[in-house]
């Protein structure tokens, strides 16, 4: 399949893998799944899963939402609380965004040349914070 080219390519339901390796070596890891679903004009992600510590000790389920809106900068994504985050465009299948936390960086950018299996990759500095977050979504069909 083609590219995602619009907010609706989203929709649905996406198998969810992430990989979090911090500058340390330390590796921490998620799967689970993340939705997509209209409410109105929005597109609200939310996703569930486990997350493992990176010395495999510990498990715990994680979850997090976010909101998608088309606005006049492409698309934004929004904190649950609808605090903004960051925006991207769909013209080209790898967009880049980022967003600054004071005191830390967060630069994300997304590869959106197969709209069946999508990733995105957060590089995170800062202080006290150093690590890159790959995310891979891929279509649930099973859903």
């Amino acid at each position: 399949m083609g590219a995602l080219s619009r907010l609706k390519d989203l929709e649905g339901v996406w198998l969810l893998d992430r990989q979090i390796q911090h500058a340390d070596g330390a590796v921490f890891e998620f799967s689970g799944h993340a939705s997509f679903v209209w409410q109105g004009n929005e597109l609200k992600q939310t996703e569930e899963g486990m997350l493992r510590a990176a010395n495999g000790s510990s498990e715990m389920k994680a979850t997090r939402s976010y909101i998608w809106v088309e606005s006049d900068r492409g698309i934004d994504v929004l904190f649950e609380d609808r605090r903004f985050f960051h925006s991207f465009r769909f013209d080209t299948v790898a967009a880049e965004a980022g967003h600054f936390c004071d005191p830390d960086q967060y630069d994300v950018s997304y590869d959106f040349s197969n709209a069946d299996d999508w990733r995105s990759v957060w590089r995170v500095s800062g202080p006290k914070k150093s690590y890159t977050m790959t995310s891979r979504f891929r279509r649930d069909d099973g859903a």
